[in-house]
């Protein structure tokens, strides 16, 4: 498929960026299963990119540059090392589909209520002791996966997900 780059398991620790310009319009990139911790500067040239995987890698945090990737659906930090999410993550409107399971991270921001277009929230395997308040907010939502956390209990907006 032309429009995806599958770089998974590759073992860099590194992205070379050559190896993405063979491809400016790549709507779909793989490169979980690597010893990524950080991203090149140059990685905002992917205006195009939709679906973005950076599962199993070696992130402590989300790094900025994919923030500005404003065209992302679905973004994958599965199985990282990532402490917090940004309050910056607001500014990825469009996503759909946000996989932040099997982390570090001790609380979520109430900014993630902006993401109108959420569909599917993976927050399983955290340090969690609580959920934001506004998560009710995200009406859209169909699939929402907290267990394995410290959670007592879910906020009441919760019950304004009329899909879950």
């Amino acid at each position: 498929d032309a429009g995806t780059l599958n770089y998974s398991n590759w073992s860099m620790v590194d992205l070379d960026l050559t190896l993405l310009y063979v491809a400016p319009t790549v709507e779909n990139l793989n490169l979980s299963s690597n010893l990524l911790s950080s991203l090149p500067d140059g990685f905002t040239d992917l205006e195009r990119v939709r679906q973005l995987d950076l599962s199993e890698c070696q992130f402590k945090a989300i790094p900025g540059v994919v923030i500005t990737l404003g065209t992302l659906t679905a973004l994958s930090f599965r199985k990282n090392l990532l402490q917090a999410v940004p309050l910056s993550i607001q500014k990825l409107a469009h996503l759909k589909q946000l996989d932040l399971g099997e982390n570090r991270i001790t609380e979520i921001p109430p900014e993630v209520s902006d993401l109108q277009h959420l569909r599917w929230l993976n927050l399983y395997e955290n340090h969690l002791s609580q959920l934001p308040h506004t998560i009710g907010l995200l009406t859209n939502l169909i699939f929402l996966s907290a267990g394995q956390n410290k959670l007592p209990f879910l906020p009441e907006s919760i019950r304004s997900c009329k899909y879950l």
